[in-house]
């Protein structure tokens, strides 16, 4: 699975937590993962900000996985009815 391929699971999980990149070449960098590694946001030079993004993330977990739901469900419908306007005569 791609970087990017996981949008379009619906298995967005909370433990949300911040990882801290860093190397010479690009210098340092603040990542938001959730509770499977996948990459959600990232920034650099915001490390108090990336902390208290992903505390306030933690708090409104559920809330955050059932709006995740919601769009996914949201984007297949669409997909679906994309492509029966095209086939309609």
């Amino acid at each position: 699975m791609g970087r990017n391929d996981w949008t379009d699971s619906p298995t967005l999980k909370a433990p949300f937590a911040v990882f801290h990149y860093g190397n010479e070449f690009v210098g340092e960098w603040f990542t938001v993962l959730d509770g499977e590694g996948r990459h959600i946001t990232h920034d650099f030079h915001a490390e108090k900000f990336m902390n208290e993004l992903c505390a306030v993330m933690n708090e409104n977990a559920n809330r955050l996985v059932n709006a995740w739901k919601c769009d996914v469900e949201n984007k297949k419908r669409n997909k679906k009815c994309r492509k029966g306007e095209r086939t309609s005569p």
